[in-house]
């Protein structure tokens, strides 16, 4: 549903619940596996943290070296869509 580009990765967030990383030049893949459906992926400035936003109207943002959900942020009322970090 939504990809992300840095100069050598791909990351994508997938209806399946999974947020993959592919590591384009030396051809790796790692998923992190939210359980839920995954609608929008953004990467932090400083490249270190993964923001999904899903279909449960919760964002959660992820640690990229580790995997680890570092927080969640709900309450929303309606589906984030379109996430923008500036």
């Amino acid at each position: 549903m939504s990809v992300c580009l840095t100069k050598s990765e791909i990351i994508a967030g997938s209806v399946d619940g999974t947020v993959r990383t592919f590591d384009i030049q030396i051809g790796r893949e790692l998923v992190d596996d939210l359980k839920q459906p995954v609608n929008c992926v953004s990467l932090s400035n400083d490249t270190n943290c993964i923001l999904a936003s899903c279909l449960d109207s919760t964002l959660r943002l992820l640690d990229r070296s580790s995997g680890e959900l570092l927080q969640e942020y709900k309450g929303h009322t309606c589906k984030v869509l379109i996430l923008v970090y500036s």
